[in-house]
């Protein structure tokens, strides 16, 4: 009889709670319906005065608005019913809040229990982002997310037909409804494989979704209407994120032009989720089911461009169902709440806030969600603790330079070359260029009759900031500027240059006045494009635009301010320009190394044209191909995958290597050639075949065609292949073992100094091409003499030079661009991962304990390639920068890895994993100032310079 009474006792209990927690929400509502938000003023109330006006079949007939028929008709609905329109709408709303926090209910005591139910139910319905969207904004994301959650609900029960007939009906409502779609798509993938006859029950979420209108399209409204306003509805988007704080904020792109490349991001990053849930066998019709659901909603508005603040609506409830259901995580629904009401306030309000702060909370609250699904049902087991993290086994391991064994690349090496290339092209390529700039030109100076000048006149007087010059490729100049005071030509006193040619220079005017006259003091000066610029920031239009049609044809391509994306920066001024030189066969201007690099460069311009997309995709080509090239060099030296994909990931976090993979030099494509010769070299003297020593002769020949930096690692070459000579062709002088001998030393020579001799005479095609007075022989020797007179009396001060000694210490970046952006500033250094860095250097003297002490062959190889490009610059006077270190920074990559592998640690993969995941992270960190990624100038300030002469 007593448990009876308990039972009735906690029943009512229960009903009690739950009448509370409806009269308090219900309050709140009350509360907030005087709001009247811009939605409510602007779209919802103008749209129900139009549908108002029409009779119901017109109405049913006509397109009012962006929302689709079915919430269109729920308008027309409200039309005819009494009361208010604000009140109207908001209580539409309202009551789905109730069905919501139902939904929410019985999700929650299917899953778990009555208790955790109930506490679901009170979070969802006393949410403030819930009864805020509903009550104060008027907004129907209560709706398809209430009839979502029922969707839920029946597909956990395993009742398709319902569940499927729902989702097409909240599809009907919102395209948000899609965002549930990839977790669909998971509980199904094997279904779908199977080719199983259920899957056939998704078609009934097109049915449903067309049956909603139905009675439109009596009325006579078109079916393909249906997609349109869609259709209409992505189309019509024009930025990255609308205040919801997306990953884009974190990492910034411009809607235009990388609207894709963020979607192609979140597929990606999907179908990884996908298969781990799948590879790690997630019971995702059980315990993880609400887990899976979140995460991917979750992932699907993080990363997806044009993002609204609304649209995290239906992950948030879905974490409140998953944290009522496991008992633990409210922080994270405290974390959401703030990070929506923030943004909720921001529009509601117009209260201040830091979206990229908000993106940056936002992007870990879903790490630590990912993170706590990983670890949800793994036991933390203490070990030994006599075992250290850093105790090595006794066992030696093999040098297999001296010893021999046969290697091999299989599938899963494959793999990992594939995955490890594709992550990097993928982060390379973000914001990597510009495919708009200026393409039509005029030739203007004093050499050309009636251009020497360009005179500029405004309808108005403006208080005029600057004006943007895009320089050709032709020469630069000094440009005098005269404008009009009191009737009267009147020379400003500024004389300023235009000398970066692909480039937005900016003459700085701080004048007030309508009328300018540019007199172009140097002869020859090709000019693209020119945008004046107020100092409010708008871009004015002269009123004689006419006159000069094609300076003012492609304003479009302006951004103001520009950066690297819009614009050439260092040395891209000199070698982007000659490779389009070679393209159109014109006088060649940059002359100071050999021409291959440029020739490769021009390929990209020739594809996409002469922005800075088509002359920088050809460098990130070749830095991508520089990933597999380190993985199998690893490969090598260790006869390990994991050493393998340590170098792998160490080379796609390496600073310089990035940086240099998106600008467009040469230094890339040596540094590549260089690093396949030293491959091939220590392929042969592993194997002695050779096909190896050919293909090492080959690369030989593109390093030097490319850059003479290529002959010091052609000196090391050679040390290292007399040596190996010496210890393997001359210990036994026999007749048999002389003819080896002589095949070996003529292999080399043909290899070594026919073939690149060869390459580099057939380089120099460009040049006769371009100037008939001497064939191609002769362009290569008189080039080869200018080159070198050049290289001996480069000698000039430049704020980022540096010494031979410092790059090892990553002393001075080089700062290849550098633009404010308000408060925030976009950056590209040019140095190392400073992590990396540390440990490579460690690395080169433990490599050194073994080359001397121990006489490990592959260790002698490694000090000797290294050496063989750091020695020289030691004797180098001219002037020098820290990319000059590059291929050294590349080569302790290698370093490192043998270095972890002859230590023999006993917890290795562990220290591999540590190594890996710290230079990631260094990466991460040190992101925007080597990508030039707009960032905070306090962050950059405060977090990045670590050393003095840092000037980020």
């Amino acid at each position: 009889m007593i448990t009876v009474k308990r039972g009735i006792a906690s029943k009512e209990r229960i009903y009690l709670y739950f009448t509370g927690i409806f009269f308090a929400g219900i309050i709140l509502r009350i509360l907030c319906f005087r709001i009247i938000s811009r939605d409510m003023k602007f779209f919802l109330l103008s749209w129900y005065e139009q549908y108002k006006s029409l009779s119901i079949k017109e109405a049913l007939a006509t397109q009012i608005g962006n929302y689709n028929m079915l919430y269109q008709l729920c308008i027309i609905i409200l039309t005819r019913l009494p009361f208010g329109a604000v009140v109207k709408f908001k209580m539409l709303s309202c009551i789905f809040d109730v069905l919501l926090s139902v939904a929410v209910y019985c999700v929650i005591k299917e899953l778990k229990g009555q208790r955790e139910a109930l506490i679901g139910f009170a979070i969802s319905f006393l949410l403030p982002t819930v009864w805020i969207n509903s009550a104060a904004r008027g907004q129907c994301d209560s709706i398809y997310v209430a009839i979502i959650i029922w969707s839920l609900l029946f597909l956990y029960k395993k009742r398709y037909i319902s569940s499927f007939i729902l989702l097409g009906i909240a599809l009907a409502f919102k395209l948000q409804t899609v965002f549930v779609f990839p977790f669909i798509f998971c509980l199904f993938v094997k279904k779908i494989l199977n080719k199983e006859p259920k899957v056939l029950y998704c078609l009934l979420i097109l049915i449903s979704f067309f049956a909603t209108s139905v009675l439109n399209i009596i009325s006579g409204r078109p079916i393909t209407d249906i997609f349109k306003i869609y259709v209409g509805q992505v189309t019509q988007k024009n930025k990255i994120s609308f205040n919801y704080p997306s990953f884009w904020y974190v990492f910034p792109l411009e809607y235009d032009f990388d609207k894709y490349y963020a979607i192609l991001i979140a597929g990606i990053i999907l179908c990884v989720l996908i298969y781990y849930f799948h590879k790690n066998k997630a019971d995702m019709w059980g315990q993880d089911f609400m887990y899976c659901a979140l995460i991917l909603s979750y992932t699907c508005v993080l990363f997806l461009p044009a993002m609204h603040e609304r649209y995290g609506y239906l992950y948030e409830i879905l974490a409140v169902m998953l944290i009522a259901s496991i008992g633990y995580g409210w922080s994270l629904i405290l974390a959401m709440q703030l990070l929506s009401l923030r943004t909720y306030n921001y529009y509601l309000f117009g209260t201040p806030v830091d979206i990229k702060l908000l993106a940056i909370i936002n992007v870990f609250v879903w790490l630590i969600i990912l993170i706590g699904f990983h670890y949800r049902n793994q036991l933390y087991i203490i070990r030994d603790k006599t075992k250290l993290l850093f105790q090595r086994n006794k066992e030696k391991k093999i040098d297999f330079l001296s010893e021999h064994s046969k290697f091999v690349i299989n599938k899963q090496n494959i793999k990992h070359m594939a995955l490890l290339s594709f992550v990097f092209l993928l982060i390379g390529s973000y914001r990597l260029g510009t495919l708009k700039a200026p393409e039509t030109m005029i030739l203007t100076g004093k050499n050309v009759i009636g251009a020497s000048e360009i005179v500029l006149e405004f309808p108005y007087v403006y208080d005029m900031d600057s004006i943007y010059v895009y320089l050709g490729g032709k020469n630069n100049s000094k440009v005098s500027l005269y404008t009009v005071k009191d009737g009267k030509w009147e020379q400003l006193p500024q004389v300023t240059e235009i000398k970066s040619v692909y480039t937005w220079n900016r003459i700085e005017i701080q004048d007030k006045g309508y009328q300018y006259d540019f007199v172009i003091n140097d002869e020859d000066v090709e000019i693209g494009e020119i945008v004046c610029v107020s100092k409010s920031g708008e871009i004015v239009i002269p009123k004689n635009v006419e006159d000069y049609p094609r300076l003012f044809d492609e304003q479009n391509t302006f951004s103001n301010p520009p950066t690297f994306y819009h614009s050439a920066m260092f040395d891209e001024v000199y070698h982007a320009r000659t490779a389009n030189e070679f393209i159109k066969g014109t006088s060649i201007y940059e002359n100071t190394h050999p021409p291959l690099g440029k020739i490769i460069m021009s390929f990209g311009v020739w594809l996409f044209g002469m922005n800075p997309f088509g002359y920088r995709i050809m460098s990130l080509i070749f830095g991508t191909f520089m990933i597999p090239l380190t993985y199998l060099f690893v490969l090598r030296l260790t006869h390990s995958s994991v050493y393998s994909l340590l170098a792998g990931i160490l080379s796609i976090t390496g600073f310089m290597h990035f940086t240099l993979s998106r600008i467009g030099t040469i230094d890339i494509f040596v540094a590549l050639f260089v690093l396949g010769m030293f491959y091939f070299v220590y392929a042969f003297m592993q194997e002695e075949r050779s096909r190896y020593l050919f293909f090492a002769g080959v690369y030989t020949a593109l390093g030097i065609s490319t850059k003479w930096t290529a002959c010091y690692a052609a000196a090391g070459v050679a040390v290292s292949l007399i040596c190996f000579m010496v210890r393997t062709k001359m210990s036994d002088i026999s007749p048999e073992n002389l003819k080896k001998l002589s095949r070996f030393i003529c292999m080399c020579i043909c290899f070594f100094v026919v073939i690149p001799a060869a390459f580099y005479i057939l380089s120099y095609i460009p040049f006769a091409r371009a100037y008939s007075d001497q064939n191609i022989i002769e362009h290569s020797v008189s080039n080869s003499l200018h080159m070198l007179n050049y290289h001996q009396h480069a000698m000039k001060e430049h704020p980022y030079s540096s010494k031979w000694y410092t790059w090892m210490f990553d002393f001075k970046p080089l700062i290849d661009s550098r633009t404010s952006i308000g408060s925030d500033t976009s950056v590209v250094a040019t140095f190392l991962n400073p992590f990396s860095n540390l440990i490579g250097l460690f690395s080169v003297v433990y490599v050194l304990y073994l080359a001397v002490w121990k006489k490990k062959g592959t260790a002698r190889f490694l000090i000797l390639i290294y050496v063989s490009m750091l020695l020289p610059w030691v004797f180098i006077a001219r002037t020098v920068f820290i990319y000059q270190y590059f291929i050294c920074s590349q080569l302790l990559i290698p370093m490192i890895c043998y270095s972890i592998y002859q230590l023999s640690f006993v917890n290795e993969k562990k220290i591999i994993r540590l190594v890996g995941i710290a230079s990631t992270l260094a990466f991460i960190m040190f992101f925007p100032v080597i990508s030039g990624m707009p960032v905070s100038k306090t962050y950059v300030d405060g977090f990045l310079k670590w050393m003095p002469f840092w000037m980020f």
